[in-house]
């Protein structure tokens, strides 16, 4: 982030530090979502049904086995929550004016995704996922 980002936030005239900071971490998650994002449609994508649709979410319940792009796309979005959730717990980014929404909102999907990886329901949780790289990527960039 201070080798590229900033250098980057400053030829775009962002001057004041904590507005080189903001730009620093939409940027980064711009990037991790518009790459992961594509990742986790494929993953629906190439599973062996359509999950988008309800009954397609139940179809082979429990899903205990999968393969090993849908188990790196899982681990590494679990990874990337956890992370956000320390980021906002340890207060390393300056609290808005919806930080308790925030809050319950991390506590919500952090809880989602680890009750569908703990219950073996592992395409609800890609879901989850993909429909938050979707919105993510565009409130980033905004």
């Amino acid at each position: 982030m201070h080798e590229i980002l900033r250098p980057l936030a400053v030829s775009f005239g962002i001057t004041s530090r904590s507005k080189q900071d903001r730009f620093n971490e939409q940027v980064y998650v711009t990037i991790y979502t518009g790459i992961v994002g594509p990742l986790g449609l494929y993953v629906m994508y190439h599973s062996p049904t359509w999950y988008f649709s309800t009954a397609g979410m139940y179809a082979g319940y429990p899903h205990r086995t999968h393969s090993a792009v849908t188990k790196f796309y899982y681990l590494v979005q679990a990874a990337f929550w956890a992370q956000q959730a320390l980021v906002m717990i340890l207060g390393l980014e300056k609290r808005r004016r919806d930080f308790k929404e925030l809050v319950v909102h991390h506590i919500v999907t952090v809880s989602l995704i680890a009750l569908s990886y703990r219950f073996h329901f592992t395409m609800m949780g890609v879901l989850v996922y993909v429909t938050h790289d979707i919105s993510d990527f565009f409130l980033a960039a905004y």
